[in-house]
């Protein structure tokens, strides 16, 4: 179990919103992250997803899928209580 709390106008929080479930991934490619932070991330290696409806990096340290139990918009940023359903 862990806890999201992505600002309400981006682009997670809102695909959250609508479609409840993803995957949380560990890696130590920087140089993937720093391509994703500035809108330029070719497509890495993927797989599908075991339980949710999403994919894993193929060369992630680790992942975590995971459903969205309960949101709360109430506050500056939103809560999301997240069930982790399978790891790897």
């Amino acid at each position: 179990r862990f806890l999201l709390r992505p600002f309400p106008t981006s682009n997670t929080c809102q695909n959250l919103l609508r479609h409840p479930e993803g995957v949380l991934h560990v890696t130590d490619d920087a140089a993937l992250i720093a391509r994703a932070a500035v809108g330029a991330a070719d497509s890495p290696p993927v797989r599908p997803a075991d339980r949710v409806r999403g994919w894993v990096l193929r060369d992630c340290c680790r992942y975590y899928e995971f459903r969205v139990a309960a949101a709360d918009a109430t506050d500056q940023r939103v809560r999301m209580d997240a069930d982790v359903v399978t790891s790897g």
